[in-house]
């Protein structure tokens, strides 16, 4: 038992709140309790002066969004019915007893029932088992009469199963014999009728008089309607004002008008408003919730949690730093997000969880103000929240703002309501100060970088993935898990298998951020991984071309910065200098390792080190020259790579053509690399692409070799014989330049 209680005592201390309605008005603090009595009295006066034969059925309408508090309503409306029912029995000094109630409340829950097209049958026989249990002698003409006309308007043998556990026993004889003959449903109520010789109107005059006789109203609460499909709303309602018209019935239903409007329109037979109005007879809107009270409740919640956390972080709620300014993230932008308690409850049963997670004794793993704003996001804007967390290169490089991730970004804004995305947008702007104004690059000093990490902002690269404890932890590897990939030292092979698996499980991009990421920081595992330089520049090289051309731009210029922060030290760069040229003749991938050779060779050629550019450019060429000429035309950066080679020979650093032998030995491998050069293109301008073209394959040799295709008639397509037209207008023009 003192287990049991220090478990329940645990799990108070992490959810504070459960999300149940209220059971009583004592725990109101929206002031509802006065539109419950006001609605409790106006039930337990309905009809009262009418005539026996004047009472109908009334169907009442509570109408309120998700959220805001309906059934909490529902239920102070029921302690007042009960409360006033029960006055009868105090005003005599007696002991109230349940047949003194003057009202009799039943709950019927659709959702507790899978009825396919007919809920009819199950709500009245739910209606007579509710009121047995309320008062089985009392009520036992009333629930007996409810199960018989339940039985009448069955017409399918389902509904007939189903009724079967809770029918009076000889109807439940009758019902269960013909299934089993697989009667028809027809046929079990035409049987049925015959047996008791009474008919649907027959039944519905016995129920009528017994509810006149019995004098007591019997309110059914049907709560959560606008949860249910079209289908099951249009039975509910046709339920409640058709089958279910008998005196002293009042049906209190609990929906979002407007959702149940929506679904309603979708039937090209009804139109919602119209529908609905009919039905019900009286619509109470639930008053709206004070955004004060929501405010101050949150408020008060902050400050209490705010309180719990380690000395350490009371820091950054004091701070005037325009920055992370407690009031910065909070006035204005959270209070218009807190629609209701609901809301408040959800954000501080999960942030009261999550942020005990990020701190460790007396230290903080983030700024608990950005930690408290992304969860807000998380919450609220979960696609928002995952595109921070995918593109964590953007959110965190101060000078990778390009149009892609601008458009990316503002898709993703577009995605939020229209009330919420200025707040979404400013927040970002607080949490991400360099996207602050993401049309206009914005200038981020040295300064102020580093008092980012020393604040352990999440705009910074060292503690971004600190704040996602809730995403998907497949989307991103820790200093341990990099350890573990590349921590094995010269052993190629062993972190060439442990990649194998990552790339199976489609995670190279999160591999490489998070490495990038690990690289030059301060973590105490990152002088383990960059002391095996062999292993990492092996392993990006070995990346499989079809892997490399799936990623997006800022992985490719993840895994170039990855090597350029190998470099950032003479003798550094001469290992890894060293490093590419080994791994050059050790991969068949030529995506990523031209990717990391163009880096290099920008890279060294600002630099006063002299380290051999040219042996670097040679190592490229014998790689494509290794894995052959046909490989290279069938990836996508095939032109970029033979622009870059053609560019080398009019640098000087070559004078042979080294490719011209393999080009001109096949036709359509000729036509490929003219295609690559634009050689289609009829643009004026583009005569220059056929002189880079020279750089690579003489380009006499190339006119000769078409004369001689046009001469022999060889047959060619009508494309090939477009490029040879457009080929021999350039060159003709290329000629004329150099007279």
């Amino acid at each position: 038992m003192t287990a049991n209680k220090e478990a329940n005592k645990e799990v108070s201390s992490i959810i504070k709140y459960h999300d149940n309605p209220i059971e009583s008005a004592d725990e109101d603090i929206l002031g509802r309790d006065k539109f419950s009595k006001h609605l409790a009295g106006a039930i337990l006066n309905w009809g009262e002066k009418l005539k026996p034969d004047e009472k109908k059925s009334l169907v009442i309408g509570i109408n309120a969004e998700w959220g805001s508090g309906k059934s909490s309503v529902i239920n102070m409306v029921e302690e007042e019915l009960q409360k006033r029912g029960a006055g009868k029995a105090e005003l005599q000094k007696q002991a109230p007893s349940k047949n003194d109630s003057n009202v009799v409340i039943i709950k019927f829950n659709p959702w507790a029932f899978s009825a396919g097209n007919n809920l009819g049958p199950i709500f009245f026989t739910e209606i007579s088992k509710q009121l047995e249990k309320e008062d089985a002698k009392l009520f036992a003409k009333t629930a007996h009469f409810f199960r018989d006309y339940a039985a009448i308007i069955a017409t399918t043998i389902p509904s007939v199963a189903s009724l079967s556990s809770s029918l009076s026993p000889e109807v439940t004889t009758t019902f269960s014999a013909l299934a089993i003959l697989a009667i028809s449903a027809d046929k079990v109520i035409k049987q049925y009728g015959e047996k008791h010789k009474e008919s649907e109107k027959d039944t519905r005059e016995l129920l009528r008089d017994e509810l006149i006789k019995q004098g007591k109203k019997i309110v059914v609460v049907i709560d959560d309607i606008d949860r249910l499909t079209i289908t099951e709303i249009k039975q509910i309602l046709r339920l409640v004002r058709v089958n279910g018209d008998f005196p002293n019935m009042i049906y209190l239903l609990a929906f979002d008008r407007l959702v149940v409007e929506n679904l309603l329109a979708k039937d090209k037979e009804t139109r919602g408003k119209d529908y609905l109005d009919k039905i019900v007879q009286v619509s109470f809107n639930l008053p709206a919730i004070d955004s004060l009270q929501v405010s101050k409740l949150l408020t008060n919640e902050l400050d209490e949690l705010i309180k719990t956390l380690p000395g350490s972080s009371q820091k950054y709620f004091n701070s005037m730093s325009d920055d992370i300014h407690w009031s910065n993230m909070y006035d204005g932008h959270f209070n218009a997000i807190f629609k209701n308690l609901r809301d408040v409850k959800r954000f501080i049963n999960g942030l009261n969880f999550n942020i005990k997670q990020m701190y460790d004794k007396d230290e903080m793993k983030v700024n608990p103000v950005d930690f408290i704003t992304i969860e807000v996001i998380r919450l609220f804007a979960p696609s928002l929240y995952d595109f921070i967390h995918r593109k964590r290169y953007n959110f965190t490089h101060r000078n990778d703002i390009d149009d892609g991730f601008k458009n990316s970004f503002d898709k993703e804004i577009k995605k939020l309501p229209n009330d919420m995305q200025k707040h979404f947008e400013t927040l970002l702007g607080r949490l991400f100060p360099h996207i602050k104004n993401i049309e206009r690059r914005v200038i981020i000093n040295k300064e102020k970088i580093e008092q980012w990490d020393q604040d352990k902002r999440i705009c910074s690269g060292k503690y971004f993935y600190n704040y996602f404890i809730l995403a998907d932890k497949k989307l991103k590897f820790d200093s341990e898990e990099l350890v573990k990939v590349f921590g094995e030292g010269d052993d190629f092979w062993k972190i060439k298998n442990n990649v194998r698996g990552i790339m199976h499980e489609r995670r190279i991009p999160d591999l490489v951020i998070s490495l990038d990421a690990m690289i030059g920081s301060d973590d105490e595992h990152a002088k383990i991984i960059e002391a095996n330089k062999n292993g990492i520049i092996r392993t990006l090289f070995n990346i499989p071309d079809d892997v490399a051309e799936s990623l997006e731009s800022h992985i490719h210029n993840s895994i170039a910065n990855i090597l350029l922060k190998l470099m950032s030290k003479e003798d550094d760069a001469k290992e890894t200098i060293r490093a590419i040229e080994s791994s050059l003749t050790n991969t068949s991938s030529l995506f990523i390792p031209y990717i990391l050779i163009m880096a290099i060779i920008r890279y060294t050629d600002k630099k006063p080190y002299n380290i051999g550019p040219k042996n670097i450019r040679s190592a490229c060429i014998q790689l494509v020259k290794r894995i052959g000429i046909d490989k290279l035309l069938d990836i996508t950066i095939a032109q970029d790579i033979l622009y870059s080679i053609a560019s080398w020979g009019r640098q000087g650093y070559f004078h042979e053509k080294k490719f011209e032998k393999e080009i001109m030995a096949d036709n359509t491998r000729l036509f490929k690399v003219l295609n690559l050069f634009h050689i289609d293109e009829p643009n004026e301008d583009e005569y220059m692409n056929i002189q880079a073209l020279n750089y690579l394959v003489n380009i006499d040799k190339i006119k000769k070799h078409l004369d001689k295709l046009k001469t022999n008639n060889t047959e060619l397509s009508v494309r090939d014989n477009e490029i040879i037209k457009l080929f021999m207008q350039k060159y003709d023009r290329v000629k004329e330049n150099r007279r």
